[in-house]
């Protein structure tokens, strides 16, 4: 579902983030995850509600 799809782009994105991960400043990388955790919360919740 949209779950594996969000997941999927942060799989791809962690291929390029750790090409550039010495360039990203540690307080960047943390709310990146958040980010990813927000997100993939909100696609869980859409999903539990709105997808039968």
């Amino acid at each position: 579902g949209s779950a594996v799809a969000v997941e999927h782009i942060f799989s791809a994105a962690s291929d390029i983030l750790s090409l550039c991960c010495a360039s990203l400043k540690p307080d960047t990388i943390q709310i990146l995850m958040l980010y990813k955790q927000h997100i993939s919360q909100l696609v869980s919740l859409y999903n539990n509600y709105y997808v039968l």
